[in-house]
């Protein structure tokens, strides 16, 4: 095993996010698609799992969401320049809601 993952096991598992790169998820951590049930104003109900995907020791999941094998990583994101810098709005949400 390498330094990076010697400590993995199942159940210490772990995700390594690579800058401007991929998620390398080690210790077979379940992944799953789920879709956002919502009621007939779109109010957030539950989630409905769509599918399961088969996890090994070590996965490398896309992060640009681009890759053709989705969610499996397939280097897209060099070709296409991600920036995986991710930020999230600080501001209060009275400041960030709108009305229609």
């Amino acid at each position: 095993m390498t330094e990076t993952n010697a400590s993995v096991t199942p159940s210490n598992p772990k995700i390594v996010i690579k800058k401007d790169g991929s998620y390398h998820v080690f210790g077979s951590i379940p992944l799953v698609h789920k879709t956002q049930v919502v009621s007939e104003y779109g109010e957030p109900l539950t989630w409905k799992k769509d599918k399961e995907y088969e996890t090994k020791i070590f996965i490398n999941c896309a992060a640009g969401g681009k890759s053709l094998i989705m969610p499996y990583c397939d280097g897209t994101h060099n070709d296409i320049e991600f920036d995986g810098t991710e930020t999230a709005d600080t501001h209060t949400f009275a400041e960030r809601q709108t009305v229609d």
